[in-house]
């Protein structure tokens, strides 16, 4: 039975903390020979401006989700960048000072690229993390087939898990 046509998560769905009802926690407790890493490196482009990349080394195939953690371009792309971004453009987020965390829903602006220029196109592309740990991306709902000619490493990863 081919359970990406059924909506079975690949992820351990852990609730987020009541003071970050946006954030759903897309981590795994993977081990790291069992994880499946790209090559590839994605460009971000943020209102047409390279911010980052990321190996989109994370991903839930039934879903059509990928996620990865984000290298930035430059030391501004930080808590207040995306905290001031997010307020300025109305974008819905979730934003701790204190902590300097950031779960921002979908944001508009954003795009991934492959290395041959080809957008990575979902429902919907979002950031979140913190100044004292990582921040990620995550591109929501990549239709098929597209998701597996990009990603056949991730559906291979969650096809050997029924095996």
């Amino acid at each position: 039975m081919d359970r990406r046509n059924f909506g079975i998560g690949s992820f351990s769905e852990t609730p987020a903390p009541s003071r970050y009802p946006l954030a759903v926690s897309l981590r795994t407790n993977i081990p790291a020979d069992k994880k499946t890493v790209s090559k590839m490196i994605y460009n971000i482009l943020l209102d047409n401006k390279k911010i980052g990349t990321s190996q989109l080394e994370n991903a839930d195939p039934p879903m059509g989700v990928v996620f990865g953690t984000i290298t930035f371009s430059d030391t501004t792309y930080n808590f207040d960048f995306f905290s001031k971004y997010c307020t300025d453009n109305k974008i819905v987020a979730e934003i701790d000072h204190d902590d300097k965390i950031i779960v921002a829903a979908a944001i508009p602006n954003i795009k991934v690229f492959n290395d041959k220029g080809i957008e990575i196109i979902g429902e919907g592309c979002s950031i979140s993390g913190m100044d004292s740990d990582v921040y990620d991306i995550t591109i929501l709902g990549v239709p098929y087939p597209f998701y597996e000619e990009e990603f056949p490493h991730h559906i291979k990863a969650y096809d050997d898990k029924f095996k």
